[in-house]
């Protein structure tokens, strides 16, 4: 009923207090929708039909890029996780793809797949590094300064950690187009018995 009273307010302003044509106030509703998804990083530069897809680019010179990915079928308590690493001239270095057991969420095989990138390079010992990740909610937990007190924080947590041995940019965000390899890994994943390097 609130959601109702609120549609009712929101749709008075519009029709009593403009008192614009109903052309003009969908006009006014579809730009300040484009304003939104523009802003929120949804249609890039270019409105939805020239938008322009966001493409895996190489790190700088002298550094390694490690993109990491979850895929987790819904119904069942499996994960796959993706993570492949490549130099400045997109060279690939390393990569991984393990099966995980016991996973609730997309978030949680999101979180392990953080972990898994951070161990691999940890042993492999490489530094100046940049990850790469498609999971926001999971990358802004890492950026994050305060303790994660989620379900996912145990994870989160170990990641951090790890993450202060490394010398690097630590994670950022990156849309799906952006991280396909380390996606088909993650997917390749659940398909497998273990773990492959």
């Amino acid at each position: 009923m609130v959601g109702w009273a609120i549609w009712e307010a929101r749709n008075g302003l519009l029709w009593n207090n403009k008192k614009s044509r109903p052309e003009h106030v969908s006009l006014h509703a579809s730009l300040r929708l484009q304003d939104f998804l523009r802003v929120n990083n949804c249609l890039g530069s270019q409105s939805r039909q020239g938008q322009i897809k966001q493409m895996w680019q190489p790190p700088h010179e002298n550094s390694l890029k490690i993109n990491v990915d979850g895929a987790w079928q819904p119904g069942t308590t499996e994960g796959g996780v993706g993570v492949v690493v490549r130099d400045s001239t997109g060279k690939f270095v390393a990569g991984c793809a393990i099966k995980f057991t016991n996973v609730f969420s997309a978030s949680q095989v999101e979180a392990l797949a953080a972990r898994t990138g951070t161990i691999l390079v940890m042993e492999r010992g490489y530094q100046n590094v940049v990850f790469e990740s498609d999971a926001l909610q999971i990358v802004t937990a890492l950026r994050n300064h305060s303790i994660d007190r989620s379900v996912l924080g145990p994870v989160v947590e170990d990641t951090k950690s790890l993450l202060t041995q490394i010398t690097g940019e630590g994670f950022t965000h990156i849309r799906r187009t952006a991280n396909g390899v380390a996606h088909r890994l993650a997917r390749f994943a659940l398909h497998i018995g273990g773990s492959l390097y």
